[in-house]
């Protein structure tokens, strides 16, 4: 069995929202910019708990703030709803429950000229579904 790619479908879940998603930052990140980045998690060979930290970046702190606002729209229970499934590369997979560990709020970030929006999820996801 392999194990579903949680970035992955984080990533795929936000680009129908956002343009600029992805797990590498960019030298230079077109803004706002969203960094999906997955935590170390438990799987049980049945489903895969993961944590995972979604970063808003914009070069302004309001620009960050709106960003981090319009990420928590999106990633909430009412829109990411459990028993969704999506198609990724490692085949289907199903969410069996969603919850919010932080809501994004500012955290400070080495460069200067950008400004950061940090909000954490849980996402329990079901391995390999369809089979």
């Amino acid at each position: 069995m392999i194990a579903p790619d949680v970035e992955e479908l984080v990533v795929k879940y936000l680009s129908q929202f956002f343009p600029n998603v992805g797990i590498d930052m960019p030298s230079v990140p077109p803004t706002p910019f969203y960094l999906v980045t997955a935590l170390a998690s438990p799987s049980d060979w049945i489903t895969q708990v993961s944590t995972v930290s979604v970063h808003a970046f914009a070069t302004t702190h309001t620009g960050a703030a709106v960003a981090g606002r319009a990420l928590h729209k999106v990633m909430n229970p009412w829109v990411f709803t459990p028993k969704l499934s999506f198609s990724l590369t490692s085949g289907t997979v199903g969410i069996d429950r969603f919850e919010i560990s932080e809501v994004p709020a500012w955290h400070s970030y080495e460069d200067p000229n950008l400004f950061r929006y940090c909000g954490r999820y849980r996402i329990s996801l079901r391995v390999n579904q369809s089979s």
